[in-house]
């Protein structure tokens, strides 16, 4: 199973070159998730072949939110 951290996220993002401004609000500063979280259905009509596992960050403001395919992020082997 792989290792998620929050502190490894904010790394990748800075990496990337992420500039968060939020495209609700216009606010500057985030939040990440605690853990990894599991989506098995998009919503009524809509369906994936396997559910969706990921990490996501969100507006420390208002609470938009971005969500991150785990199969991208720099996880680590348990």
């Amino acid at each position: 199973m792989a290792e998620f951290s929050p502190e490894t996220l904010t790394s990748w993002l800075n990496a990337k070159g992420l500039e968060f401004k939020c495209p609700v609000c216009g606010s500057e500063e985030y939040q990440t998730s605690e853990n990894l979280i599991r989506i098995s259905s998009p919503g009524p009509g809509l369906h994936w072949d396997q559910p969706f596992q990921g990490a996501y960050i969100y507006c420390a403001e208002c609470g938009y939110t971005m969500f991150f395919n785990a199969e991208k992020l720099p996880l680590e082997e348990a």
